[in-house]
């Protein structure tokens, strides 16, 4: 059991004074098909990576889960950056490490940041991690104190000088006393009128342990909200705009995966790190951020995942003001920047819940492009449909791109899959599309290549809508490519043509079934085989009635699973000289080094034969 001294502890912030206190991969290789394909971590392309030190407040657990997951599932590293999590603990003063350059990131509430800024001190939130607040004030249920009115002429554990302290006696009309907090929690044990400052994911699971009925009343509750928030340095923002910017995206990707999906990588290196953090402890505390939308907030109040708003900002600075706490006004820019956030979340430039084109439920000509997603109005998924005029509408760019199949460069009208996904009003809800192709082929861009390579649909070849030339794809031709190749070992594989329809979805819902049951703890070479299948052979060969993956090829994962486990060099030449092992297949050759074929062959061993599917979590017919 968790000894009561070790409780999460509410730490004074040094510098900011009595103001306040408080606390892969789309991986290369083995195409099929077009033989397109991606460099995985660790491969031999790899670039160079960007040191990066983010500073936590307190020790390893699940309310900086998000960071861990994007630093164990490798998004960081995809961003190029080599993160270093360092664990805070008591006096871990992190935003004053940012303030004086011995971190990059740090984290805090984002009042803090405000308090530093009054002291010239150069911190700048950059992101949220919770859009509401944990701490709370805890109570015996037995308290007859029901709501914040209530607390007046009450007495309260706290740490001395925490700004809630003044914001609720002012907003409220109350005065109650306070008394230093000794962060333990005898005295809530022996005495049912006690009430003490807490954590909500926390010190009520404990209080349960030993016997007690607690109750909590969060703060974030009481109209005095601030973010847990992302700290930069001003200098370290104005000298590394791309890096705050890849720190930002590649955080907010890993708390959505975090909060979504398979967490067990995660919440296990969390408990290597912190032995208090066992497996029960680590359920109470990701439920309870469930239950109170720590994370993602309230939708229906525009809150959403690592929001950071202006509006938001003042508010808070204005409660500071009005309760004495902040002499006069600051800047808003001299702590706190939006530059940073995804361009969906910035202000001014949010994302309509609802879309903005023209859809249909039914196809009214074999040129209307479908689409399918989590859309507002409609069936989740359902298949909607999008004419060619109507994405002629969408704001578009004129650029020169190659045509593949007749090896020549024409100028091309396209439109950007985020401006299409963005024109679908669920850019925030989605990271992952699939582009299905009328001979089978599926091509999949994931949250990087996204962002990174900026994918594009051709909608037009100087100025026709039309080819007329090399391939049978039907009058309008809907041909992927990408704005540059960054990354990419071949290219190809994210420039499919013939595209009839787009999905736009989360790649860890999409692909559930590659990572759950005993896929769940593949050992690391056969992990990034599978990053290696997922980026490239699933774009022919789907696992059997899988609701993914591409059907170019008769050849399905389970099928070249027992060549590769059974027939090594059979696999190894079927995969770089095709033509040489079967008379006219269509499959392109690959010429990718043993290391790279050793990760895959790894994970196809894995794979189970046929009858065994289920166990590993693949649906049968």
């Amino acid at each position: 059991m968790m000894p009561l001294s070790s409780f999460r502890k509410f730490q004074p912030s040094t510098n900011a004074g009595s103001i306040f206190t408080g606390c892969l991969i789309l991986g290369a290789v083995l195409a099929t098909g077009c033989g397109k394909s991606e460099i995985p971590p660790g491969g031999s392309q790899e670039r160079s990576l960007e040191k990066i030190i983010l500073q936590t407040e307190w020790y390893a657990e699940p309310e900086q889960g998000g960071f861990y997951h994007a630093l164990i599932e490798g998004y960081y590293k995809e961003a190029g950056l080599d993160v270093e999590i360092r664990q805070g603990g008591p006096n871990s003063l992190a935003p004053e490490k940012v303030a004086t350059g011995k971190a990059d990131f740090a984290l805090a509430r984002s009042d803090e940041a405000i308090a530093f800024a009054a002291r010239k001190l150069p911190v700048l939130v950059v992101m949220a991690t919770m859009q509401r607040d944990a701490q709370a004030l805890l109570l015996h249920e037995e308290n007859p104190v029901q709501s914040f009115s209530d607390l007046n002429g009450k007495t309260i554990m706290a740490t001395p000088g925490a700004s809630w302290i003044k914001v609720l006696k002012k907003s409220y009309g109350i005065e109650f006393d306070t008394i230093p907090t000794d962060y333990g929690m005898g005295r809530f044990l022996t005495d049912k009128s006690f009430i003490q400052m807490c954590y909500v994911t926390n010190e009520p699971y404990y209080a349960r342990l030993r016997g007690a009925n607690p109750k909590t009343l969060l703060l974030a509750d009481s109209g005095y909200n601030p973010y847990r928030a992302v700290f930069t340095n001003h200098k370290f923002a104005k000298e590394h705009p791309d890096l705050v910017r890849a720190f930002v995206a590649a955080s907010i990707r890993g708390w959505r995966d975090y909060m979504a999906g398979d967490r067990f990588r995660t919440n296990a290196h969390i408990a290597s790190l912190n032995p208090q953090m066992t497996e029960e402890f680590m359920n109470f505390i990701l439920k309870t951020m469930e239950k109170h939308k720590l994370v993602e907030g309230h939708r229906e109040q525009g809150e959403q995942l690592g929001l950071v708003t202006a509006e938001r900002m003042r508010e808070q600075m204005k409660a500071l003001l009005e309760s004495g706490i902040l002499k006069e006004p600051l800047p808003l820019d001299s702590f706190f920047s939006d530059a940073f956030l995804p361009v969906e979340l910035r202000d001014g430039q949010k994302v309509s819940s609802t879309p903005t084109v023209a859809l249909t439920e039914e196809r009214h000509s074999p040129d209307d492009l479908m689409v399918r997603g989590p859309i507002q109005g409609f069936q989740p998924y359902q298949h909607l449909y999008i004419s060619y005029r109507e994405l002629l509408k969408l704001p578009a760019e004129t650029l020169v791109t190659d045509i593949l199949w007749l090896n020549q460069k024409r100028e091309a009208t396209v439109i950007y899959l985020e401006t299409l996904r963005r024109s679908l009003g669920i850019a925030e809800l989605t990271d992952f599309v699939l582009a299905d192709c009328r001979d089978g082929y599926q091509a999949n861009y994931d949250s990087v290549v996204l962002r990174k390579n900026q994918p594009f649909m051709v909608l037009q070849f100087d100025g026709l809508p039309q080819l007329g030339e090399g391939q049978d794809m039907g009058r309008y031709l809907y041909y992927l490519d990408v704005r540059n190749e960054n990354g990419l070992l071949n290219p190809e594989h994210k420039k499919p043509y013939g595209v009839t329809g787009l999905e736009f979805t989360r790649r860890q819902l999409k692909l559930e079934e590659l990572y759950r049951g005993t896929f769940a703890k593949l050992p690391p070479q056969a992990a990034r085989g599978r990053e290696i299948y997922v980026g490239a052979c699933l774009s022919c060969h789907r696992p059997i009635s899988a609701p993914f993956g591409g059907t170019l090829s008769n050849r399905n994962l389970e099928v070249i699973a027992v060549q590769a486990k059974y027939n090594r060099q059979y696999f190894l030449n079927w995969v770089r000289d095709p033509q040489g092992q079967i008379e006219n297949v269509a499959m392109a050759s690959h010429p990718y080094p043993d290391e790279l074929m050793d990760q895959l062959i790894a994970f196809l061993e894995k794979i189970p034969e046929i009858p065994s599917a289920p166990e590993n979590g693949l649906r049968t017919p």
